[in-house]
């Protein structure tokens, strides 16, 4: 009895040509975006800095092609490429061409911000860190296209164990620039106390 209502239905989907071949069909086209090389796909807004000293996101996915964008907040910081299971170690020194901001200041009442844009040209796990005082200590750290979430627990719990938070040599990997503060993807904190 249960297969009738079934059976009933079947039959009024084939009456009514509902899966029934179908002549007049074109073949699907598929369209692509095409990006220009140099041009990248999207750009990753990421603020270095605040009123806690963060990295936020902290944990970027960018396609190759992306741009991630660093804009730095209240302060001095730097973005500088670790190196996994080593805290607060600059990749640089065995790699001249790892990612390193220098520092860049943001003070009150400054009308720009420093920029450092970040072209992703693989996929490769890049874990980053902030080279000012104990900021890496203290959790100012990110990943850039992380195996996992692990690997970014694991970089942070290294960089609160580093005894001491080493920077690293001249801006390399991205390019330093400046934008307006009112294209910034954050309002500056107000001073303690205000």
């Amino acid at each position: 009895m249960k297969t009738f209502p079934y059976l009933l239905a079947l039959a009024s989907l084939l009456q009514s040509g509902i899966g029934a071949p179908h002549e007049e069909l074109r073949p699907l086209r598929i369209r692509t975006n095409t990006i220009s090389p140099g041009e990248a796909s999207q750009i990753h807004t990421v603020i270095v800095g605040g009123p806690q000293d963060l990295i936020v996101p902290n944990f970027i996915i960018a396609a190759v092609g992306d741009i991630v964008q660093f804009q730095f907040s209240s302060g001095n910081h730097t973005i500088t490429e670790g190196i996994e299971g080593s805290g607060c170690q600059p990749l640089q020194k065995s790699n001249p061409l790892a990612i390193h901001s220098g520092h860049l200041p943001y003070n009150k009442g400054d009308q720009d911000v420093m920029v450092f844009n970040v072209p992703i040209n693989d996929l490769s796990p890049r874990l980053l860190y902030c080279a000012t005082g104990p900021h890496c200590q203290t959790g100012q750290v990110a990943a850039i296209n992380p195996r996992n979430g692990q690997q970014l627990v694991n970089y942070m719990k290294s960089c609160q164990q580093a005894k001491e938070n080493v920077d690293a040599g001249s801006a390399s990997g991205g390019i330093v620039a400046k934008i307006p503060l009112e294209n910034a993807a954050f309002i500056p904190a107000e001073p303690e106390g205000a």
